[in-house]
């Protein structure tokens, strides 16, 4: 492991919980030999599961074909409980926090009340909202948060209907259906990526992650 010019033995438990442990540090983890990769893989995980406790995991929130779909006629009332039911599943077994990157966060609207109404009778809450950037894409907007968050960001997922997520379509997007909208097997996935489980058993590129891998 590299960390700040200086080189650890990651066989030395103690300096690994050090250096893991030190807010704002960036570190390289090399490994050689067979078993280099899911060594690399393994320390990476341990080394996020002892980050300092003020590192935040969120979920980038869209709503038309998340929280409502072309089954319900994309009800501005957000009429499908089941749909609430499952992002407030996610939030309770991950502890993120809601950022809205939705269209949904422009002005004061209708749909925007209904949208804060129905988050209160879930006891849900909006942490904040991603800017708004002409001609940016959606991903754009997530980067560019990302970039200026005072928070330190955990693992994130952007939980949307569209596929285009810019660089973080591949690693952080889990895409609903549109058709019926937020179902189980999404949420599931969302819980298991927050908690840094993936198919490929690899970790997600974060921003804010203080990881460098």
């Amino acid at each position: 492991m590299h960390s700040k010019g200086k080189i650890v033995d990651a066989k030395n438990i103690m300096m690994v919980m050090v250096v893991g442990g030190l807010q704002g540090n960036k570190i390289e983890i090399c490994a050689e030999g067979e078993d280099s990769q899911q060594a690399v893989k393994s320390l990476a995980n341990y080394l996020f599961s002892i980050r300092p406790k003020d590192y935040i995991n969120v979920i980038f929130l869209d709503v038309d074909g998340v929280l409502n779909s072309a089954k319900d006629g994309y009800s501005i009332k957000l009429s499908t409980d089941l749909h609430l039911k499952l992002l407030k599943r996610i939030v309770k077994a991950t502890k993120a926090k809601i950022v809205l990157s939705s269209s949904w966060r422009i002005g004061w609207t209708p749909a925007s009340r209904n949208l804060l109404n129905r988050f209160k009778d879930f006891g849900l809450e909006i942490m904040d909202c991603t800017p708004k950037l002409p001609e940016s894409c959606r991903g754009d907007e997530i980067k560019q948060w990302l970039n200026d968050s005072e928070y330190e960001i955990g693992r994130f997922v952007i939980l949307d209907d569209e596929a285009d997520m810019a660089e973080f379509t591949a690693a952080n997007l889990v895409q609903t259906d549109t058709k019926v909208g937020l179902q189980e097997k999404d949420a599931i996935r969302c819980i298991k990526m927050l908690k840094g489980h993936y198919r490929d058993g690899s970790t997600s590129s974060l921003s804010k992650n203080p990881f460098k891998i």
